[in-house]
């Protein structure tokens, strides 16, 4: 899906103001890549992927490695403090 994750931890989450401790903060992002396309952007936290919480990089990894084209695939995450959401149809 072209890109990277970091656990969040206490500190993290400190140091970027955020009020969980849960979730994967994106570290790099393809601008090539599907997860791109599809609006995450670097500094994200996601926290779920298609319903699933998603706490470390192996559940990231877990929730996106069996998606086919045509399958959508959606994404709960914080940008700048807000949640949203986004929708994206694999390609």
């Amino acid at each position: 899906f072209g890109f990277k994750v970091q656990e969040i931890n206490r500190e993290l989450a400190s140091y970027l103001n955020l009020d969980q401790q849960s979730g994967v903060l994106v570290v790099d992002i393809s601008s090539k890549s599907a997860a791109y396309k599809a609006g995450l952007r670097n500094r994200d936290v996601i926290t779920k992927i298609n319903e699933i919480a998603i706490t470390t990089g192996n559940d990231v990894k877990l929730a996106v490695s069996d998606l086919i084209i045509g399958e959508q695939v959606s994404f709960v995450f914080y940008r700048d403090g807000k949640q949203q959401t986004i929708t994206y149809t694999v390609d």
